[in-house]
């Protein structure tokens, strides 16, 4: 499960409008220290990728459900679409800062940036392992 211990990063704070100095030392949960800075997304998916049902459970209610994963499709991390997390009500975690979201052009996603993350567990065939999702809007 995400645990919501932090850790003292000297990372500076950012300033805005110039009304203060930067916070040497920012508070962030030691769980987000693993996390991407940023994310890539592509709007189709790359021509060699692969759909595989696969199981995930909840880490804490132990639902299931099966789905359809696409593997090689270019991005650069694990994504649940908002709906489907609110649709089957998943426990996610909010983060403390957000993490942008690129198109594979260089330019912002549309749906914005990462502001929550899902903890599941992720299964197929003898093969189960704990896995942090992004949430956000996912093209159909």
């Amino acid at each position: 499960m995400i645990s919501h211990s932090a850790i003292q990063t000297s990372s500076p704070a950012k300033v805005s409008a110039g009304n203060t100095l930067p916070n040497p030392f920012l508070q962030i949960p030691a769980w987000e220290c693993h996390l991407p800075h940023c994310y890539i997304v592509t709007s189709t998916p790359f021509n060699n990728f692969l759909k595989l049902q696969v199981e995930i459970e909840t880490m804490d209610t132990q639902q299931t459900q099966i789905v359809v994963a696409l593997l090689d499709s270019g991005v650069t991390g694990l994504f649940l679409d908002t709906s489907y997390v609110q649709q089957h009500c998943l426990t996610t975690c909010p983060l403390s800062g957000l993490i942008p979201m690129y198109n594979v052009d260089g330019t912002l996603n549309e749906a914005g940036s990462i502001c929550s993350m899902a903890d599941l567990v992720l299964c197929y065939q003898d093969h189960s392992e704990q896995a942090t999702f992004a949430v956000t809007t996912l093209g159909k």
